[in-house]
């Protein structure tokens, strides 16, 4: 691996700040299990990149594109990276924030699996109402 998975993460959400969804293809695996089962039909597990990128649309339709996503902390092995996630975005309403603790596993530099954990999931809630 060129890069280790903390690396990669910075990158990935880097990438993530441009808000073009389709730029990510490349890093995830055709094989990408995706997985935040608490918060059910916007996200459970969604199997392949198609699907992430269409969850990743849908997340910036339901915010004006003002979702924002920042790496607060993370911790590595050779093939995973932990990380916390620090998340805003804007609403109708006001202003949503959250954080969650984000696991990614790697295969070379693509995703291969993701998992996710809200730290309240009454903020995830109040994200996608």
């Amino acid at each position: 691996m060129l890069n280790g998975p903390t690396a990669l993460v910075h990158e990935f959400y880097a990438l993530r700040r441009r808000n073009e969804p389709e730029l990510l293809r490349p890093w995830l695996h055709p094989a990408l299990r995706w997985c935040e089962p608490e918060v059910g039909r916007h996200m459970g597990v969604l199997q392949g990149p198609d699907q992430v990128i269409d969850m990743m649309h849908r997340a910036l339709a339901a915010t004006g594109s003002s979702f924002r996503l920042e790496v607060a902390a993370t911790i590595e092995t050779a093939t995973h990276c932990s990380a916390v996630i620090h998340w805003s975005a804007e609403k109708p309403g006001g202003p949503v924030r959250g954080q969650e603790m984000a696991v990614y596993g790697f295969r070379g530099e693509q995703i291969i699996e993701a998992f996710f954990f809200a730290a309240n999931l009454a903020d995830d809630h109040a994200f996608w109402a």
